[in-house]
């Protein structure tokens, strides 16, 4: 079994000679837990229009959970670390009835200008684990200032022609694999 590993560091030179290796900046690291955790994916973007670049890492975790996890690491008030991801519960809450929730989403595209969420609707009496059968609401975050803000919330009903497709099959516009 393999343990995911991305490292962002950066190295510094002392006086003509090379300086020690340095720590790094920032760990992703499963290697506590190595059989829940792995990256997806690890890209570099350009979410603000300065010139300045961030680290999109994607980690999710095994199982049936769809769990996933981003991190956009850039510079924020000239500290490294993590941009914000919002509560988009509040914005779905209008578009659910009473006897739905969401178990589950998917990250469904990345690009320089926005992230695309699909969070999966369930009947909570009657859908099992594996199959949400209410359909999707689609979750557009747009990048802000060391943050992502919301954009657009809507809600797509089930179709039998999405029966074993991807999010990115069924909404032609979110075309950026992971």
């Amino acid at each position: 079994m393999s343990t995911s590993r991305a490292l962002v560091g950066c190295t510094a030179r002392n006086g003509g000679g090379a300086a020690p290796a340095p720590a790094p900046l920032v760990v992703f690291d499963n290697a506590t837990d190595h059989s829940l955790t792995y990256i997806q994916s690890v890209r570099r973007m350009q979410f603000t229009g300065d010139g300045r670049q961030q680290f999109v890492v994607v980690t999710g975790i095994y199982g049936t959970g769809a769990a996933w996890d981003l991190c956009a690491l850039g510079l924020i008030n000239g500290t490294l670390t993590c941009w914000k991801l919002p509560d988009w519960g509040p914005a779905m809450a209008p578009l659910l009835a009473a006897d739905e929730e969401s178990w589950k989403s998917l990250l469904i595209s990345v690009t320089d200008e926005r992230l695309l969420v699909e969070v999966l609707i369930y009947d909570r009496n009657h859908d099992p684990n594996c199959c949400p059968g209410r359909g999707s609401i689609f979750v557009e975050l747009r990048p802000g200032d060391g943050r992502f803000d919301l954009g657009r919330v809507w809600r797509v009903s089930p179709s039998s022609d999405w029966l074993g497709t991807t999010g990115a099959e069924r909404y032609p516009g979110a075309n950026v694999a992971l």
